[in-house]
């Protein structure tokens, strides 16, 4: 029962890390529409803008370029995705687990013997 309240406990501080990781943005160059000048580079004539991109360490959530407004995020009219954001929650599962096996190893705790 103790460790499946431990790993229910750290399951929900990794979700709600994940959520969170939503206020780091970084820009992705995003396709927003096609009616730019076609070049040799972009023969096809696609408009690109750096358009936001939440999540750490995995990007989740894209700002859909000529769908949503432009610049912000939200769950509802961008482009989310579901493996990256399950990849975000085992990373935090993992670096919390990993955290709370090393202080139950009393690696970060000094020993009171020590002086």
């Amino acid at each position: 029962m103790k460790k499946t309240l431990l790993i229910l406990i750290i399951l929900v501080l990794s979700l709600f890390s994940t959520i969170t990781s939503l206020k780091y943005e970084r820009t992705n160059p995003t396709v927003i529409g096609n009616v730019c000048t076609a070049t040799t580079d972009n023969p096809r004539g696609f408009c690109y803008e750096d358009l936001p991109a939440g999540g750490f360490p995995f990007s989740f959530l894209y700002d859909a370029g000529g769908v949503s407004v432009m610049g912000s995020l939200d769950f509802i009219e961008d482009d989310f995705y579901l493996i990256w954001f399950i990849a975000d929650i085992a990373f935090y599962f993992l670096l919390f687990l990993t955290i709370f096996l090393l202080i139950k190893k009393k690696i970060f705790l000094p020993s009171p013997n020590s002086v």
